[in-house]
């Protein structure tokens, strides 16, 4: 990676009028200055949101675009090797600018109407009669008696919305979850689905022109079916991983069904949106067997499964 000079700064000016001088200025007062404060803000350091930061931080990647179409559109221009030096050091400003933009997945921070979090929320429609200071001793366990205040600001509630007829909506912290130690997780967990997490359907399939994204109960519907038929060797990054299908072979089962178990315990192991593995039935079919289980999420759901050997 070479040194911008100044001379194709001020040929990039000349042919396209823009300034990308004084781009990277602002740039680089954003990293000194700003980055810092939205840190604190997702982190849970500064509990007030920073506008003038987010808004440098927006103006700058919306900027970063247009330079990076300025460099296509001039593209018999700027063929130089500065040339190409520039165009690098502002596509690493913008891969800089987009890892701002999503710090709150990479701090696992949670958004609300006032702030962000590390703690987790659950949305809990309240009953007839129910009031908030009750909601919160029986759900987040919390005996504050002003504590209730600042659910009802987290929750967007005027004094109006939470009466005694209920059917409004609250926001709870729960003070004590382990769900945000979850590695197999990026992201803040807004609610307790958030701990299933997000993936691309196995079966590659297009919506809107993108990869389809399945809802957080597919996705984890969707592991426990991976992680169920893998078997040893299957993934690269993780060959140790998976049941070995050779156990199954001969009159010996038996005697390997230690093994089998502890290779299924150990593969589920590896996904820790799941808190247990229970083997429920052993059963044959034909000339295979059949081990079915029950899987526990940390959500405190259940899923079952077969594993055919």
């Amino acid at each position: 990676m070479g040194t911008v000079s100044k001379e194709i700064l001020t040929k990039f000016k000349s042919v396209t009028k823009f300034d990308i001088t004084d781009y990277f200025i602002r740039y680089a007062d954003f990293v000194d200055n700003d980055y810092i404060k939205i840190s604190n803000f997702y982190s849970g350091v500064s509990q007030v949101s920073n506008s003038v930061a987010f808004g440098n931080l927006d103006a700058l990647l919306e900027e970063s675009k247009r330079v990076i179409e300025l460099f296509d559109i001039n593209a018999r221009r700027l063929t130089t090797q500065d040339a190409w030096i520039l165009l690098e050091q502002v596509e690493i400003a913008k891969e800089s600018l987009l890892t701002a933009k999503n710090l709150f997945r990479y701090l696992r921070s949670t958004v609300t109407q006032s702030s962000y979090t590390s703690r987790i929320q659950l949305s809990h429609v309240a009953k007839q009669g129910e009031l908030l200071e009750a909601i919160e001793r029986k759900i987040a366990g919390n005996n504050d008696p002003d504590g209730w205040t600042q659910t009802a600001i987290d929750s967007g509630l005027e004094e109006e919305d939470y009466s005694n007829e209920g059917g409004y909506i609250a926001k709870i912290k729960l003070s004590n979850s382990r769900l945000f130690t979850l590695n197999s997780v990026v992201a803040g967990i807004v609610e307790l689905e958030d701990a299933y997490g997000r993936d691309i359907n196995r079966i590659l399939n297009f919506v809107s022109d993108d990869l389809e994204v399945l809802p957080p109960k597919d996705t984890l519907t969707q592991s426990a079916y991976i992680l169920t038929n893998l078997k040893l060797g299957d993934d690269p990054f993780f060959p140790e991983r998976g049941i070995d299908k050779k156990l199954g072979t001969g009159n010996a089962l038996s005697v390997a069904y230690p093994i089998i178990f502890r290779q299924i315990s150990s593969t589920f192991a590896t996904d820790d949106s799941f808190k247990s593995v229970a083997i429920k039935n052993i059963k044959r079919k034909g000339d295979a067997t059949e081990i079915e289980i029950e899987l526990e999420t940390q959500v405190g759901d259940f899923i079952n499964e077969s594993i055919i050997i």
